[in-house]
């Protein structure tokens, strides 16, 4: 159905989780993420963060993508915000209802994004559609998408410790039979 969006409440976010295993949150976060589907971004982020508070709270996160090398795209207010606060690579992307380029429909359907992420400004209606649209766009183009701003934090903080594992040549993933995980309390 082309009308669905990703925007679900905590009732449907509960709906289909999935279960991994590690010793580190960050692992088994990842783990999870990557079962349900979402790829570890090559090179390029689109942060359309909502409201200012949603921006305020992923500010460090977007510094610390920046500073992994990733270049960063955002829609206006959110190119805006993180221009003004420091981050310096980040390249302003229209909204998707825009004829103007660049834009973030022709940014996705070309496969120049790895990864969105789009919180809801409001629910006003244009917000709505292009963050609609945005979301779709990402859906329907196979493109990794995350919708919380906290997820979202949570990722780029498990994509920082992975790749500062793998930089000290040690492996991020771990595999362990149950027994390691759960040790005694499994007898």
């Amino acid at each position: 159905e082309q009308r669905l969006t990703r925007l679900h409440s905590v009732e449907m976010r509960s709906t289909g989780e999935v279960a991994c295993f590690s010793s580190s949150k960050y692992e088994a976060f990842m783990k999870a993420m990557m079962a349900t589907g979402v790829q570890i971004p090559n090179k390029n982020i689109l942060i359309s963060a909502g409201p200012l508070h949603s921006k305020v709270e992923f500010l460090p996160y977007a510094k610390l993508l920046e500073n992994m090398g990733y270049q960063l795209h955002a829609t206006e207010g959110t190119h805006k915000f993180l221009v003004q606060n420091g981050v310096t690579n980040v390249i302003e992307l229209h909204k998707p209802l825009s004829q103007e380029e660049p834009n973030v429909k022709s940014f996705i359907q070309d496969g120049k994004l790895d990864l969105v992420i789009n919180v809801p400004e409001s629910m006003d209606s244009k917000s709505l559609t292009n963050g609609f649209h945005t979301r779709r766009l990402a859906i329907d183009s196979g493109v990794s998408l995350l919708t919380d701003i906290k997820l979202a934090s949570l990722f780029v903080d498990a994509l920082q410790r992975k790749r500062d594992r793998e930089t000290a040549g040690k492996p991020f993933f771990e595999i362990r039979a149950w027994d390691e995980y759960v040790g005694e309390w499994a007898k």
